[in-house]
């Protein structure tokens, strides 16, 4: 955690970001990208929310009330009710004007989630959603989920009104409002969101006067804004220590947060219905062939982990090393090459597809694996291609051969041990599909008892390790960089947003 320096919160003055990502829906619906949901969480409440700001844990994901004010799980797991604020209002603007929030108002909005969009996969397990009356929202479930209220406390499940949809608002981008402490007022995607303080916030004062949120792709010129003054905060502006420190020997009061590695966001996803990789001997010496500590210390200049794509935290108390990470989470390269030989794989060609979002994590690193590779006589090709159309391929299993996938931004168990490994789960970009992980997947999704639970991880952990499912490459620690007069303000990995609208200076 980053110590917050001592004072109180100034009011006033407009926080500038900049952002790398563009606009791309109003709908929180459409899907799970920052793109879809940072603006509808700028200007909504979640039922529930993370622990943020100066507060956030990354070790750990502690929910605090919100609009439901407090809640309770039945002994049976199968029944959740939430006792809601009677001091919530809509924003003062057409068509909501400031009514009250109501659970009606939740019970429409948790139930079109569940219907329709990129997150129903998380109330897979809802029976029932009722609104019992104005401030008690009750929602029943075919079985146990262990993580079920997770999800409510994320960016995934802002509770919107009824009568944006209704009236095609959101789908054309037309107008956007909530509960929340700030007011849309532009929306204008490939440049800007501009927003103001919500004069009449139910939950107290709003510390900023406004906000903006620059979309600017080019990190250089992000962190040519942040050096100048421009921005208080950039997204995703350094990727390696050396540019740390030349930062802070040119801006030493600017303050750095490393933000540490649970796990590899990147790795190899390979087309497990291709029969050249059907043969697990095949994607187990593709992970001898890889090494890992060079790719590390070359690319990440150290601040690397050789990990998996699944978090440590949920499976150990501890991060995991040796035999833990499994048989082939190591480099070995003349072990690989006998283990192609033995398979008939040689020679092996196939195109790889990437967008390349980071140089270091994604081309950079591509190309050492590809020289990694070509050493054993395969030949890994790569086709670097846009945003649109990679995000297109991945979320649709629809990438070819191969394709630097990354694992999903989730913050429940279940997003990593269950819906990223059943056959058919909603964030399944790998087409794995193992009878023995889908039984054990859905038993711990509805194991109360954390120590049950724990031991079903630990099984599904070793046998995607041992199948080698997914190639994995390194988990890059990485800094968030903060002006020195900016408070208040996390990336919260855990539940993927800022919470920008909590800051202050």
């Amino acid at each position: 955690m980053l110590d917050e320096p001592p004072g109180e919160p100034l009011e006033g003055g407009v926080l500038r970001i900049g952002w790398h990502q563009d606009l791309v829906s109003f709908d929180p619906t459409f899907s799970t990208s920052a793109g879809t949901l940072m603006l509808p969480n700028l200007v909504a409440n979640r039922l529930l929310r993370f622990a943020g700001g100066a507060a956030f844990d990354p070790f750990e994901r502690r929910l605090e009330p919100e609009l439901a004010r407090s809640w309770e799980r039945s002994p049976d797991g199968l029944t959740y009710t939430f006792h809601l604020t009677d001091e919530a209002r809509w924003q003062d603007v057409p068509p909501l004007d400031g009514r009250a929030l109501l659970a009606e108002d939740a019970r429409w909005a948790i139930e079109r989630y569940a219907r329709e969009g990129a997150h129903r996969g998380y109330l897979a397990a809802m029976a029932r959603c009722e609104a019992l009356d104005d401030q008690t929202l009750q929602i029943a479930l075919r079985r146990p989920q262990a993580d079920f209220d997770l999800p409510l406390g994320s960016r995934s499940f802002c509770i919107y009104p009824r009568e944006l949809h209704e009236s095609g608002a959101l789908e054309a981008m037309r107008g956007l409002a909530g509960s929340g402490p700030l007011i849309l007022d532009e929306a204008t995607p490939g440049e800007r969101l501009r927003l103001r303080r919500n004069p009449d916030y139910w939950e107290g004062a709003v510390h900023l006067d406004g906000l903006e949120v620059v979309m600017e792709p080019d990190p250089t010129r992000r962190l040519d804004g942040f050096r100048s003054g421009e921005f208080g905060y950039v997204s995703n502006p350094l990727e390696r220590l050396s540019e740390a420190h030349a930062l802070l020997g040119e801006l030493p009061e600017t303050r750095l947060h490393l933000v540490p590695a649970f796990a590899s966001q990147w790795g190899i996803a390979l087309d497990l219905a291709d029969e050249r990789f059907a043969d697990e001997r095949v994607r187990q010496a593709l992970m001898l062939a890889i090494d890992r500590e060079a790719l590390a210390g070359e690319l990440h200049e150290g601040l690397a982990k050789v990990l998996p794509s699944t978090p440590w935290i949920f499976a150990f108390d501890a991060e995991p090393e040796g035999e833990a990470l499994g048989p082939w989470l190591r480099h070995d390269p003349a072990e690989a090459q006998r283990m192609l030989e033995a398979a008939n794989a040689l020679p092996l060609d196939f195109e790889l597809r990437y967008r390349n979002y980071h140089d270091v994590t994604n081309r950079r690193a591509n190309e050492r694996v590809a020289e990694q590779f070509a050493a054993l006589g395969v030949t890994m090709t790569l086709r670097e291609v846009d945003m649109t159309a990679f995000n297109r391929a991945w979320s649709g299993n629809d990438y070819g051969a191969a394709a630097d996938g990354y694992a999903p931004a989730g913050f429940t168990t279940d997003a990593y041990f269950h819906d990223s490994l059943v056959t058919g789960g909603a964030l399944n970009r790998w087409g794995i599909s193992d009878p023995q992980i889908d039984g054990w997947a859905d038993r711990q999704s509805g194991e109360l008892d954390p120590e049950a639970r724990r031991e079903l991880l630990r099984r599904i952990w070793d046998r995607v390790l041992e199948r080698a499912y997914r190639i994995e490459k390194v988990g890059a620690l990485r800094f968030e960089v903060y002006q020195p007069w900016l408070r208040n303000l996390r990336l919260y990995d855990a539940t993927g947003d800022l919470g920008l609208q909590i800051a202050h200076v």
